[in-house]
């Protein structure tokens, strides 16, 4: 089969429009449960340690303890729950555009 430029471009304008919405809020979902992919790192490269601590040893023992629940939860997390949800919703672009190719090439 040939095709021209012209129709190419019809069959995919056909298709985003029938995907664009669902495919839209797949991709913020896995935006939101990912983590938006490396954005939990920091940068202390402004900051320079003083002489003393304003703040006693234990209740500094106790922020960095609360720093790492937080920190390995969120891990757990993304492990757990972003990667599924990823796989996902590479699953349903391939299924989407699949399908919408047999529908729209069947007319």
């Amino acid at each position: 089969m040939l095709w021209t430029r012209g129709e190419l471009k019809s069959k995919a304008k056909d298709v985003l429009r029938m995907t664009y919405w669902p495919s839209l809020l797949v991709s913020l979902l896995i935006l939101i449960t990912s983590g938006g992919n490396g954005s939990s790192g920091g940068s202390n490269s402004g900051w320079r340690e003083s002489g003393g601590s304003s703040l006693p040893t234990g209740w500094l023992m106790i922020i960095i303890l609360i720093v790492i629940g937080i920190a390995i939860v969120a891990l757990a997390i993304v492990l757990l729950v972003g990667c599924a949800l990823e796989v996902g919703g590479r699953r349903y672009y391939l299924d989407a555009s699949e399908t919408k190719k047999r529908q729209i090439l069947a007319y």
